[in-house]
């Protein structure tokens, strides 16, 4: 479940890839919308750095996210161990080295819940509306920071909010901040960010 959680959130924080220093926050919000309906693909590497309230060391794995608009996702852990998520628009594959299971989109509330949260409209539309996340923009140095707070009821029980970093002048994400609601932080440092290029097809197959 957590994963599926980072794997809404990040691919929700990739479609806000634009923030404006001299605009007025509808302006920003307007803008940013736009680029959600243009952008077309996403593929990246990833640190994920985890921190349990309970625990006093960190859990720290790596991997590739690859994106395709709009019901095409690839989330793959690589190290320290192997874990696949594959979303190809009716069909979920999940697969680590024990097991592989498919899924029938249609027959599973979250994943049905995946697919509308991965469309770039619904998307684009929950940052504008203020329904899902309050949001406030600032620049920090060489960066845009978008503060996100849930609130959408059934999102506030399993995170309260991110932080989104954004290199202000490539407009990707750098870093997001996500905050559970037990308390517990992770934070996913993105390297070499690809918007908008050919992803290779075979990357989503579910076979």
């Amino acid at each position: 479940m957590n994963r599926l959680i980072y794997i809404l959130i990040v691919v929700f924080a990739f479609s806000q890839s634009l923030f404006a220093q001299s605009m007025s926050e509808e302006q920003i919000k307007d803008e940013v919308y736009q680029i959600v309906k243009r952008i077309q693909s996403i593929q990246c590497d990833f640190i994920q750095t985890k921190s349990v309230k309970m625990l006093a060391e960190k859990a720290v794995s790596r991997g590739s996210m690859a994106y395709q608009h709009d019901k095409k996702l690839r989330w793959e852990y690589k190290e320290p161990f192997s874990h696949i998520f594959i979303l190809n628009e009716t069909q979920v594959k999940i697969q680590d080295k024990a097991s592989t299971e498919t899924i029938d989109v249609e027959k599973s509330r979250i994943f049905k819940e995946v697919v509308k949260m991965i469309k770039g409209d619904v998307v684009g539309q929950s940052f504008k509306d203020g329904k899902t996340f309050a949001v406030s923009c600032s620049i920090v140095k060489n960066e845009y920071v978008a503060v996100l707070t849930t609130q959408n009821k059934k999102l506030k029980n399993m995170f309260a909010g991110l932080i989104l970093h954004l290199d202000k002048d490539k407009k990707v994400p750098t870093q997001i901040e996500i905050s559970s609601a037990k308390g517990d932080i992770t934070v996913l440092s993105f390297q070499n960010v690809v918007v908008n290029a050919t992803v290779d097809d075979s990357l989503f197959n579910i076979d």
